[in-house]
């Protein structure tokens, strides 16, 4: 199994940290692809697997970094699409891998479970390999899932209009759209310093204006659906 990772960068101190936790996993991936959205550039230390690095000029929002990077890793058969703002167990790749595999048919993407308080950091680094225990997630979590590339080619690019927010809404939709489903792994822990990279941009005062854009989206593509089912 292939397994890659996409990881837009906007911070590179987290980046880098966020590469040296991947490259001690006990399962590195085989691929990464860094979309480079950060000032002044990541100067990369030495990392496992294949790295691509893809700097645009001027820096891309994270919603054209996801549209763009899915076109570096094709053969994948897994993609792990992370925020640079995380922290990674050193089993994070090896539980998501086995918990596609203990999952249902129909998932088609996998989240892991979350911490935000700074005390529980030592929790997601000393927390053991357990088997993965796998529940359906009712609503999307975008910082750290995991995609089947089969999946995602199959969904349109994130339309342009929606700049920094809503991508991974929009992925949960088709998702659902194609009879596929998100998953949780519900006994595996990453660490998110919530908003770290969207603060660092001030971008946060577009959510809601993209917030109206995406159910206009959401209403033009459910109807669209319904005219072509009307129409076979």
């Amino acid at each position: 199994m292939i397994f890659s990772v996409l990881i837009p960068v906007v911070q590179t101190d987290l980046a880098l940290n966020l590469l040296d936790q991947i490259k001690h996993n006990t399962r590195p991936p085989d691929r990464i692809a860094i979309i480079d959205n950060s000032p002044k550039g990541i100067q990369l230390r030495k990392t496992n697997g294949s790295v691509i690095v893809f700097r645009p000029n001027p820096p891309w929002s994270f919603n054209k970094s996801l549209n763009y990077g899915r076109t570096l890793l094709p053969g994948s058969d897994l993609v792990s699409v992370l925020n640079d703002d995380l922290i990674l167990n050193r089993h994070f790749f090896s539980v998501v891998e086995e918990g596609f595999n203990r999952g249902s048919i129909d998932m088609g993407v996998l989240c892991p479970n979350t911490y935000y308080k700074q005390e529980e950091i030592s929790k997601v680094l000393e927390q053991q390999r357990d088997n993965p225990i796998v529940e359906r997630l009712s609503r999307r979590e975008g910082w750290a899932f995991t995609i089947r590339y089969s999946l995602w080619v199959q969904i349109p690019d994130v339309p342009e209009n929606l700049v920094t927010f809503f991508g991974d809404d929009w992925l949960q939709h088709w998702t659902n759209s194609l009879g596929m489903i998100w998953g949780k792994i519900t006994n595996h822990f990453v660490f998110h310093y919530v908003g770290a990279s969207v603060t660092s941009t001030g971008l946060r005062s577009t959510m809601e204006d993209e917030r109206v854009i995406f159910r206009r989206l959401l209403l033009e593509t459910t109807e669209t659906n319904k005219r072509r089912a009307s129409s076979i």
